[in-house]
């Protein structure tokens, strides 16, 4: 049997309630218990303004993971533009992580895409990559709520060297674009970025449909086949890989339908 997410939630959530009430008696499961504990203090506390505010538009909540039960309607016309004015407000990271996510749904209305940049502007430039999931929750979100109408500032950010790590917050939006516009984006971000950055620039190539990235064919092999261009865990190779076998599929089904028709 596969359970649904709201199934899932309400598992956790009852396990994380008796693990927190009843720890037993090991030392770590005590510490455990009670950073949770408190933990959960501090979410309720930074987003009490929030959570009174849904509380008044009939969401009476204290954990945005409840807004699963929302409806569509409800969360477009109530709950969408009370997340977008407290997110500037909160300082709590963990919150303002559970608010990006819970804007960067592909049914929310226009207006998240200025709080999601306005989100990845408030990121520092310099702050790294690994584990940011701050990061990974903007990409996520501006990839379901942008369209192509975006190009141009998504564009001018990934391209501004003086953006820092915030210029990997649009490639997924760019990527789904699947212009070639944007896909030269990408290919001349590979060069400009930070080597520890490069996979991550080719995991979003990948994404793109394989008959724009057959143009930048030897850009991509270049990957595979310079030692000098990998880095010490051989993401880069691995990804520039995977782009390789999407084209190459391609052509294969290309020639196989020339040569069915001829």
């Amino acid at each position: 049997m596969r359970w649904t997410k709201e199934e899932k939630r309400r598992f956790l959530a009852e396990a994380n309630r008796r693990f927190m009430e009843d720890p037993g008696d090991d030392p770590h499961h005590i510490a455990a218990a009670e950073h949770m504990r408190r933990s959960i203090a501090q979410y309720e506390a930074a987003g009490e303004g929030l959570f009174r505010e849904l509380a008044e538009a009939g969401c009476p909540i204290k954990n945005l993971d409840r807004l699963s039960e929302v409806t569509v309607e409800r969360y477009g016309n109530v709950v969408a533009p009370l997340l977008i004015k407290w997110l500037p407000r909160i300082e709590y990271q963990s919150l303002r992580e559970h608010i990006v996510d819970w804007l960067g749904l592909p049914i929310a209305p226009p207006e998240v895409v200025p709080a999601l940049l306005g989100e990845l502007r408030r990121m520092p430039p310099d702050a790294r990559l690994d584990f940011n999931t701050m990061l990974s929750g903007i990409k996520r979100g501006l990839e379901r709520t942008t369209n192509r109408g975006h190009f141009d500032e998504l564009a001018r950010i990934a391209l501004d060297p003086a953006e820092g790590i915030r210029r990997l917050g649009p490639i997924s939006a760019l990527a789904r674009m699947n212009t070639p516009e944007a896909r030269d984006v990408l290919v001349r971000m590979l060069g400009e970025v930070h080597p520890d950055w490069v996979w991550t620039v080719l995991a979003a190539l990948w994404k793109m449909k394989p008959a724009l990235l057959r143009d930048v064919r030897p850009v991509i092999e270049r990957y595979l086949h310079d030692p000098l261009l990998d880095d010490k865990y051989g993401a880069n190779r691995r990804e520039a890989g995977k782009i390789m076998r999407k084209i190459e599929r391609h052509e294969a089904k290309l020639k196989q339908k020339q040569q069915s028709g001829s």
